[in-house]
């Protein structure tokens, strides 16, 4: 005989269960950072010495931890002193580790340099065969 052709009965006893879970949720936030930065002399002469100014500024909402700027200084610009409102700024690898900003606070690195257009390398293009036509690049 096939199964299907029997009547099946299933007997089953509900039971009542309670389950109760407690926890936490941490909702994590994150600062908004926001980097300015500006010359003093956008049109410098060779030899002339600048200022760049790099403004870092924590908009909030937290605090941020552990802050590092990169600012790696064109070979156009010759090294000559540096100061940060916090931190400190490393001329070799460009780095300023600005450390912790609160919310709504900011800290600023000068950097000055004397401008160097012997350094900067220029290019050259030949032509070849058709350096005699008007080329237009």
């Amino acid at each position: 005989m096939h199964p299907n052709n029997y009547q099946k009965l299933v007997l089953a006893t509900p039971t009542a269960a309670t389950s109760t879970a407690y926890g936490s949720i941490t909702w994590l936030t994150n600062a908004d950072l926001r980097i300015t930065k500006s010359v003093s002399n956008n049109n410098p002469q060779n030899n002339e010495q600048i200022t760049f100014t790099i403004t870092v500024y924590n908009d909030g909402p937290t605090t941020a931890n552990d802050i590092k700027v990169s600012e790696i200084l064109n070979n156009a610009f010759v090294y000559i002193s540096s100061n940060a409102s916090q931190g400190s700024y490393n001329n070799l690898t460009g780095i300023w580790n600005v450390g912790t900003l609160s919310a709504g606070s900011s800290a600023t690195l000068t950097i000055n340099v004397q401008v160097d257009f012997s350094a900067v390398v220029t290019n050259s293009l030949d032509f070849g065969p058709a350096k005699d036509f008007n080329l237009f690049v």
